[in-house]
């Protein structure tokens, strides 16, 4: 038989981290912190004690431990493994109840996340659980005595009494990765508190595969393998493994050796085809001494294996407080012997271990066409034994417990945007995601523009086809998934459309129109993406009009711009349309001399944006303001002003009109002419002048009354008549049409009465 010694030198423990200095310890050779961790038979993270009573805590590294003490100031980045969840009440129930102290049973799980990473390690898992002491109901028994090597199914869990060495009070372990890498160095960690410190300790702790679970209705283990009642390893001719099966690790421990006996499940035909001397070699470890349920090629047992480098190789450290100083867990311990309640271990009542699984040739990572991320054990049980050897009987039985669990990875895309006009960047995100994992993004034709801190989510800015890859750790088998980010950017149709509709009211209104709706809900119509789910439209027009009305009604001329969007994804088109405002319409323009005054009437239409008429008056060769006439907002198409001069000189008064327009400029009439004469009307007399834009003749008759008959004859040059006509109410302007007459000389005729006059005229 091969065993792998460790020489343990005396360690101390830091006593509910008190001063270091009042200790005494001495370190257990390199691998005092191995792996991260503290192998030093102490429970308290950042210490590592050594040498004599005035020894400190560890200088340098920090290291994780079983808790984290307060206590420890330097360098405390170490992490306390074991959550202390609801310690207190736990310690208060352990210190005044011995009833508990025997019987209270519980498990604590890890105090951070699964994959969280400490100091450069990747922490998988950790567990405690506490026995029970002395009557203990966890006790192996069967027909015919049992070994550990027999198989489990046929056990009988019942009560017996421990006490001593045999009786497992609690017991830790932990799982981790030396470094961030699935290929950094696998490390296995257990401590156990024992009920008794006197002899030699067999501690075995076996890792089955499968989820076994404790049927208390018949006290049997359930859920076993069926190869023996546990689950074989397996190996392919090659020498590798082809199938990860049930395993155990047996400690002995004595003043001042431990022994350790890692061993694989395996059939026995298995073993004598790989085992030294057999030819061809297991890839990953070499086996030892076998110790079987019988001899039969068919039959299973527990092999020892040994790293490939031989017995030499250091695959583990291990050590034991030495000094009663040790501190025991935050909610106290039992006594060694005994039933009281302590804050502290006695000698030689723990003791710990760590197992370099790489180095001894059972990491998964290294196994050929096996998942590196593989999850090989899920339940854990500790077993006493009366000798180190797998035939040896096993007493005291703590578990099963669930261990070494990966969390929930899956690769599931969730919460995918499609890309719009008026969404550019969307989002996605891995569904479970579990923040400590591994996690990949990439796209072929998309494009990724941020990752979240942790990369389960991402956003992105392109349509295309993204991949997702997860994995509990970098260098796993990975689990992928993938999406089609779409793009909707179909944009509507927009027309702006001018109704010369006249609408009832107080101004003259138009109507503006915003379209083409059939058109775009033809357009944005999408197998994709849906039908149209409506738009929105906004109009920005002349003097800060908007509106978000479809149809909206205006007052005044300008340009009018539409931005007709789509509802669905935000894309818009513009449109714009001119509003031409015509200037006020003036149907007739004339001044009229009246006895004190002159008159000055037009009629106007068309009055769109009109603010106000300006008459103006020509004053020594310029036109000066008389004043302003206000639009009577009338509901007729057709209104009719009126201003009076009440101040006129004698003689020829010129008049002219402005029109004031809310947008548009200005514009002026015709002028009109009217001969004041102070109320004199015997004399009269006839002024002509030409209009020529209107194609008229303009002539003004002074000094006539208000309601007489005037005629008029035009002759042409040889005396023929080319027209005639009558007026009344003549004392203002008039004016005859001389658009037909063809360019030369005529005369024109005017009777008042029994008065002619007769002007020369002529027409170019």
């Amino acid at each position: 038989m091969k065993t792998i010694y460790i020489t343990k030198k005396a360690t101390l423990c830091l006593s509910s981290c008190l001063f270091a200095a009042i200790l005494s310890a001495q370190a257990v050779g390199l691998g005092r912190v191995e792996g991260g961790f503290g192998i030093d038979g102490d429970l308290a993270a950042d210490t590592a004690l050594h040498g004599g009573a005035a020894s400190s805590v560890t200088k340098g590294k920090p290291s994780d431990d079983w808790f984290k003490c307060k206590k420890v100031k330097a360098p405390s980045n170490g992490v306390g493994l074991i959550d202390t969840f609801n310690a207190a009440y736990i310690k208060n129930l352990l210190r005044t109840s011995a009833s508990a102290r025997q019987n209270y049973v519980f498990s604590q799980p890890m105090a951070v996340p699964k994959l969280t990473r400490s100091n450069g390690t990747i922490l998988l898992d950790a567990l405690y659980a506490r026995d029970q002491a002395d009557v203990d109901k966890t006790s192996i028994t069967g027909p015919g005595g049992v070994k550990l090597i027999d198989d489990p199914g046929t056990w009988i869990i019942g009560s017996s009494s421990m006490g001593g060495k045999t009786d497992i009070l609690e017991f830790f372990s932990h799982i981790k990765r030396k470094g961030n890498t699935v290929k950094d160095s696998l490390f296995f960690y257990f401590g156990v508190g024992i009920f008794g410190t006197t002899g030699s300790k067999n501690i075995t702790a076996e890792l089955y595969v499968r989820d076994v679970k404790l049927d208390t209705t018949v006290n049997q283990l359930k859920n076993l393998g069926s190869q023996g009642g546990r689950v074989a390893w397996w190996l392919l001719p090659s020498g590798n493994v082809a199938a990860i099966g049930d395993m155990c690790v047996t400690l002995d421990y004595k003043t001042s050796v431990f022994t350790l006996k890692p061993q694989v499940w395996v059939r026995r035909s298995t073993y004598d085809s790989f085992r030294n001397g057999s030819g061809i070699l297991p890839v990953n470890f070499r086996f030892g001494t076998f110790y079987g349920q019988g001899s039969t090629p068919g039959s299973y047992g527990y092999a020892e294996i040994l790293p490939v480098g031989g017995a030499s190789t250091v695959v583990a450290q291990g050590s034991a407080n030495s000094l009663y100083n040790c501190m025991a867990t935050p909610w106290g311990s039992a006594t060694a012997g005994g039933y009281a309640w302590d804050s502290l271990y006695s000698v030689n009542q723990f003791i710990e271990m760590s197992i370099n699984f790489t180095a001894l040739g059972v990491d998964p990572a290294y196994f050929v066409g096996i998942d590196p991320c593989t999850i090989p054990y899920r339940t854990l049980i500790f077993y006493s034994q009366s000798s180190v050897a797998p035939t040896s009987a096993p007493k005291d039985f703590a578990g099963p417990y669930p261990f070494w669990r990966y969390p929930r990875v899956i690769s599931d895309i969730k919460g995918l945007d499609t890309l719009r006009c008026n969404n550019p960047t969307g989002s996605m995100y891995a569904d479970s995601a579990y923040s400590l994992a591994w996690y990949k993004w990439t796209s072929a034709n998309g494009n990724i523009t941020g990752y979240n801190s942790d990369s389960t989510v991402i956003t992105y800015n392109k349509p295309g086809k993204y991949y997702l890859e997860t994995a509990p750790i970098r260098g796993c088998y990975t689990l992928k998934d993938s999406v089609i980010v779409l793009i909707d950017t179909i944009k509507p149709i927009a027309e702006a459309i001018v109704y010369d509709t006249i609408v009832s009211g107080p101004l003259y209104l138009i109507v503006l129109y915003g379209g083409n709706i059939p058109l775009s809900d033809s357009v944005l119509s999408s197998p994709n993406f849906g039908p149209s789910t409506g738009y929105t439209w906004d109009w920005i027009g002349t003097n800060g009009f908007t509106s978000t009305r479809q149809d909206p009604i205006i007052s005044e001329g300008g340009i009018y711009n539409l931005i007709l969007t789509s509802k669905r994804n935000g894309c818009f088109d513009t449109a714009s349309t001119f509003v031409f405002q015509l200037p006020v319409t003036l149907y007739d323009f004339q001044c009229r001399s009246e006895r004190s005054s002159v008159a000055i009437n037009w009629t106007a239409g068309s009055e769109l944006g009109l603010k106000y008429f300006e008459v103006q008056k020509l004053k020594n060769g310029v036109f000066e303001t008389l004043g302003k006439v206000n639009p009577n907002g009338s509901f007729s198409p057709i209104n009719s002003y009126k201003y009076t001069d009440v101040n006129p000189k004698t003689g020829w008064n010129e008049y002219r009109l402005i029109t004031k327009m809310e947008s548009e400029p200005e514009s002026l009439s015709a002028s009109c002419v009217s001969y004041f004469n102070n109320g004199n009307i015997e004399n009269p007399e006839v002024n002509l002048y030409a209009h020529p834009a209107s194609g008229k003749l303009m002539f003004n008759i002074a000094g006539v009354g208000g309601n007489e008959e005037i005629t008029y004859r035009i002759t042409n040059a040889v005396g023929a008549l080319v027209k005639e006509g009558t007026f009344r109410d003549v004392s203002g302007s008039s004016a005859v049409s001389i658009e037909t007459l063809s360019t030369g000389f005529y005369t024109l005729s005017v009777k008042l009465g029994e008065t002619v006059i007769n002007k020369k005229i002529m027409v170019k």
